[in-house]
């Protein structure tokens, strides 16, 4: 089993006053249009990234079932 990549936590404060997307978590290497972690904390936005993969991960399995199933 591979490494886990790394997390990379940026922070990107908007001119709103709304605070709880100022911290964006990706994975190292991943682009722009992949999965990612927004909060109003660095810890929120690495606990979204985690939720958001723990998500895509389970459609895909759900998917790959239906497929399965249909085939």
């Amino acid at each position: 089993m591979s490494p886990a990549r790394k997390i990379i936590v940026d922070y990107d404060p908007k001119p709103i006053p709304m605070r709880n997307n100022d911290w964006r978590a990706t994975r190292e290497g991943d682009d722009e249009d992949y999965i990612v972690g927004w909060g109003s904390t660095e810890q929120d936005a690495i606990d979204d990234l985690i939720a958001e993969e723990g998500a895509a991960q389970d459609e895909a399995e759900a998917r790959a079932a239906r497929k399965a199933v249909s085939a």
